[in-house]
């Protein structure tokens, strides 16, 4: 026998507060504003972020007193071109100024401002090379590294984080001076000879070298740095390079960059005469005492901001299951939507349209008795849906097949017996059935 099966689903929507934060609300990446150019190091223990690129803004959990910072500023173009008369041997560029910060004092839900520094562009034609730019976190600026001078000019290196590298008999170029919190690593750049070679930028490790009269200074060592098991910044330990200075050019050969953050470019080079982005990086222990900062014996579930946002109305009350579902709902939205989960499924990022005073998105046909939306912000009480119930109605059964033929036999006094057959036979008038 062949069914067929139709159905209408009423699905009613009820939104209200609910309390208790799901584990996405709590990542470490939900504080910043903005995850573009950001990469999540976190582990179990320790909250690792490192800020690359564009402008951001981090909100301290409401338990974390203290952090682990690494800012670096972005690194200076090296200076110069190759060729002419005299060759334009260029400076190296200064590497960004390296800013480690362990134990940085923060508040709990204070905001704090984060500004990546690019690097400097070399101008190989016109030896107008620009300086690293300054990288911020709060109220520390890492400075960026001076350009390299130009031997047309004789110019020298300009200061910066660490110094770029002097040109055609200028002298060592001084680094400029920091004054924050944490502490500061950059140093000089490099000499350079009259007619000659250029001297090499100043790096965090060290400063950049002064040219001999046929070759470029090299520039200064930048800084190795890494995590230790407590979460601080430590130097010479890791596997990358912050702040080296970039090696200045000779009559005859362009000076080189090292591979890092925060590098000075190389000079008279125009493949790598740019110096590289600066960063910031922030390290804190999840696990905090709200009093003291110190490390708690065990882990202690990070307090979320308190729910500013909530909701008005919604649409639509019902829907049927056999298409999508466009939903909006209606109300005062102050947080950013970071995720929103439908049977614990998170929609695609971007997935959803957030204003002010709504949230529109789309719910895919399920053939789920239930779905439950949930809207995580980052903060508690976490806004959700009650389970959206979809209720079927009663199956319509069309049949398809023949009903099987019976027989009766019919009688009638002085007559004699008659029979009938068919799907529901009946005897004819005056006879009745046997």
């Amino acid at each position: 026998m062949k069914r067929t099966l139709i159905s209408i689903a009423a699905l009613t929507l009820v939104l209200s507060l609910v309390s208790g934060a799901p584990v996405q609300a709590a990542t470490c990446i939900s504080y910043l504003s903005s995850q573009t150019g950001v990469t999540d190091n976190s582990t179990s223990t320790y909250c690792v972020l490192e800020i690359a690129s564009g402008n951001n803004t981090w909100t301290a959990p409401a338990n974390v007193t203290s952090i682990n910072l690494l800012v670096v500023g972005g690194g200076g173009a090296g200076n110069g071109h190759m060729g002419g008369a005299p060759s334009n041997a260029g400076g190296g560029g200064g590497g960004g100024l390296v800013v480690i910060a362990n134990g940085f004092s923060v508040t709990g839900g204070s905001s704090y401002s984060i500004t990546i520094g690019g690097g400097g562009l070399i101008d190989y034609g016109s030896d107008a090379a620009t300086d690293g730019a300054n990288t911020i976190f709060g109220s520390i600026t890492s400075l960026g590294g001076g350009a390299g001078g130009d031997e047309v000019n004789r110019t020298l290196g300009h200061s910066g984080g660490s110094a770029g590298g002097s040109a055609n008999g200028a002298n060592v170029s001084t680094k400029s001076t920091y004054s924050g919190a944490g502490n500061a690593y950059g140093n000089n750049g490099g000499a350079g000879t009259v007619g000659g070679a250029a001297g090499g930028g100043g790096g965090a490790g060290t400063a950049g070298a002064s040219a001999t009269l046929s070759t470029g200074g090299a520039g200064g060592n930048g800084l190795l740095i890494d995590l230790n098991g407590n979460g601080e910044f430590v130097t010479e330990s890791g596997t990358t390079t912050y702040g080296a200075g970039g090696g200045g050019a000779s009559a005859s050969a362009s000076g080189q960059r090292t591979a890092g953050i925060g590098s000075g470019g190389g000079g008279a080079n125009p493949m790598t005469g740019d110096g590289t982005a600066g960063i910031v990086i922030i390290s804190y222990l999840i696990s905090q005492s709200s009093n003291s900062g110190s490390v708690a014996a065990t882990q202690i579930p990070i307090p979320d901001p308190k729910q500013k946002s909530s909701i008005d109305s919604f649409t639509p009350l019902s829907t049927s299951s056999e298409s999508t579902t466009s939903v909006n709902v209606v109300g005062v939205f102050v947080e950013k939507i970071v995720n929103i989960g439908v049977n614990g499924v998170n929609l695609p990022e971007g997935g959803w349209v957030q204003t002010p005073t709504s949230i529109r998105f789309t719910v895919a046909k399920t053939t789920s008795k239930q779905l439950v939306i949930t809207l995580y912000n980052g903060a508690v009480p976490v806004l959700q849906l009650e389970p959206i119930k979809v209720i079927l109605e009663a199956s319509v059964v069309v049949s398809t097949s023949k009903a099987k033929p019976i027989s009766i036999t019919c009688s009638k006094v002085g007559r004699r017996d008659i029979a009938r057959r068919g799907a529901a036979p009946v005897c004819p008038s005056g006879y009745v059935k046997k």
